[in-house]
């Protein structure tokens, strides 16, 4: 009997073990500054724990003192190899919240925001973030924050170049959109976002791997 509860003892510590060494193998943490022409203004953090992911952002923009612009979002990502097939975000876009649910829908996406659901077609996809993944060069682009449409989307390569930001000097492929939805933005090896840069509200808007 204590030889059975013993067995059962050291089986649970193994798999406890195991489990422990997997989700450590897999885990990954990237954070980001934001800036703001030049001034920090916010974060972003991406864990990423096999195929969920999950992002979180906060932007506070201060006058004198006086915050005059906020904007808080959160999501949970589930990727199928490399493609994205959920998402569920909450967005606080000064006062004005956003609750997001995307699904793959065969060639496309269904997209409910605030309880309205539309679907869209093969030419639709998520707009480039985090994972180079989503830089597929579909025409039209989704906002994974708020109801936004991004029509049209063009995409460029720009190549590789050296880049330096808070986490190090890298060698970077370097993306740029254009259209409605312009951003540049800088990835990894490993496909993941190094920097982007854009224009809004007539400030430049950076975000910097750290």
């Amino acid at each position: 009997m204590r030889y059975r509860t013993w067995l059962r003892c050291f089986w649970a510590i193994v798999v406890f073990l195991g489990l422990s060494a997997w989700q450590t193998a897999t885990a990954e943490t990237l954070r980001y500054e934001i800036l703001r022409d030049g001034s920090d203004v916010g974060a972003q953090v991406v864990e990423i724990a096999g195929d969920q992911v999950t992002v979180t952002m906060e932007v506070s923009v201060k006058a004198l003192f006086v915050t005059v612009y906020r904007r808080t979002h959160r999501r949970v990502e589930t990727w199928d190899g490399g493609n994205l097939v959920h998402l569920e975000a909450e967005t606080d876009d000064d006062g004005t919240p956003y609750s997001l649910q995307l699904v793959k829908n065969g060639e496309g996406y269904e997209r409910t925001v605030n309880g309205t659901t539309e679907s869209f077609g093969a030419d639709f996809a998520p707009v480039p973030d985090w994972n180079r993944a989503l830089a597929t060069g579909k025409a039209k682009g989704l906002s994974a924050q708020s109801d936004e449409i991004y029509d049209p989307v063009m995409l460029e390569n720009l190549g590789t170049e050296s880049i330096t930001v808070p986490a190090g000097t890298f060698e970077a492929e370097h993306l740029r959109t254009g259209g409605a939805f312009a951003r540049d933005l800088w990835y990894d090896d490993q496909g993941r976002l190094l920097l982007m840069t854009f224009v809004s509200r007539d400030s430049q808007i950076e975000y910097r791997r750290r």
